[in-house]
């Protein structure tokens, strides 16, 4: 009987193993197929190309927290990208970025622009020529009518948060010589600081080597569901803080190269409103709604109580529960976000550093939102057309001739 038992347990931990392999395995080729081969390699050294801060140079300020490095693509990386007309290639550069070769080196007759972010700037389910960097240049060179030439680099990299885009700028921006850096990130510092509270522990390290587990991760509540201060004010006041001192470590590392930097407010929204509704509910408006969502007692909230053992799929209540478990996991990182852009944009009056607002730019329209942060192409047109115009008033544009 001992041995008939064992044999038993033995060959369910079997059909165990190969189901959950089964599922890893069908998870990768999935994304191998709709954003690139290197996704079979998630987890490993290979899958992203793992970049180690250098020694510092003298005339650079080392950043603590820059220590840990930053994550981009391989130089010409085979990347592709998925939209409402099918699957499309994403150019990735010499460099690893995405977007046109480049010398490291600037010719004598570039202004050179750096746009820092992540999958905003980046582009994510947006074509080659529809993300903002590449909008940037066509409207920068249209008005510069042949007095200088604008080179604009997406220097932004997927899930970078601004710890990560502030190493990478001090490791590769900076022997660019940029004449203007612009930064357009907030989402991520805020969901940083949500997972890290709701989702840390064992999950959390397995999530960054099997990606069934990081999807999991994703969208699963803890096992004793979302902790309600993954959004506190404590929480959010510690995202900010850390947010504002990198964007005080870019200031300074753009004043000693040179290079004049321009901060945006980065625009997002909850999953609280389909996108078709979108249209007319501000940014302020949307914080308002998910603060009272998410108010202890307010109607809906049992998705507190959703634990192991609750979400049964025969329960009615189902369908609205994991709704509300997705509204809570994004509405939370949202109300950071929400406070963090607050405090960027006093921080930037206070700091004399130039300000763009794309939040108030696109409140109009955030149905252009495609997802909670990512942009269509009209919506990056905006923001091209925000930043072209405060660069060109700029003093390094006037000094080449160009008319504002």
């Amino acid at each position: 009987m001992k041995v008939r038992a064992i044999r038993r347990l033995l060959g369910f931990c079997l059909f165990l193993a190969v189901t959950a392999v089964s599922l890893e395995v069908g998870a990768r080729l999935f994304f191998a197929r709709s954003a690139g081969p290197r996704a079979l390699l998630y987890g490993t050294p290979w899958h992203r190309n793992v970049t180690l801060p250098s020694l510092p140079r003298q005339d650079m300020q080392v950043h603590d927290d820059a220590r840990e490095g930053y994550t981009k693509y391989f130089p010409r990386e085979v990347k592709w990208g998925v939209d409402d007309r099918g699957r499309f290639p994403i150019r990735i550069n010499n460099h690893g970025f995405r977007g046109p070769d480049f010398s490291t080196e600037k010719p004598p007759d570039v202004l050179r622009v750096l746009t820092l972010g992540a999958s905003s700037t980046f582009g994510f389910g947006n074509r080659d020529d529809e993300t903002y960097p590449h909008l940037l240049e066509e409207i920068l060179n249209r008005r510069a009518a042949g007095t200088a030439r604008f080179e604009v680099i997406n220097f932004a990299i997927p899930h970078a948060t601004t710890t990560e885009i502030v190493s990478m700028f001090r490791a590769e921006g900076v022997e660019l010589r940029p004449d203007f850096v612009t930064l357009y990130e907030g989402v991520n510092d805020a969901k940083a600081a949500f997972m890290g509270t709701a989702y840390g522990g064992l999950w959390g390290v397995l999530g960054r080597r099997l990606m069934l587990v990081e999807l999991v991760n994703q969208l699963r509540p803890s096992l004793g569901g979302l902790p309600a201060d993954a959004w506190s004010d404590q929480v959010a006041a510690g995202a900010s803080e850390r947010f504002l001192a990198n964007a005080a470590a870019l200031r300074d590392d753009c004043r000693r190269a040179g290079a004049h930097l321009i901060v945006a407010s980065h625009q997002a929204k909850s999953e609280h409103v389909e996108r078709e509704q979108m249209r007319g509910l501000r940014f302020e408006d949307d914080v308002e709604l998910v603060q009272e969502s998410l108010r202890p007692g307010a109607e809906g909230s049992e998705w507190r109580t959703l634990v192991r053992g609750t979400d049964d799929p025969n329960d009615p209540r189902t369908p609205r529960l994991v709704r509300r478990l997705v509204e809570a996991h994004f509405g939370g990182i949202f109300l950071i976000h929400a406070r963090i852009m607050r405090d960027l944009r006093e921080w930037a009056a206070a700091n004399s550093v130039d300000f763009v607002d794309v939040i108030q730019i696109l409140d109009p329209d955030r149905d252009h939102l495609t997802s909670w942060v990512h942009l269509d192409r009209e919506a990056n047109q905006r923001v091209a057309e925000a930043l072209a115009a405060r660069i060109l008033t700029l003093p390094e544009a006037a000094s080449r001739g160009v008319d504002p």
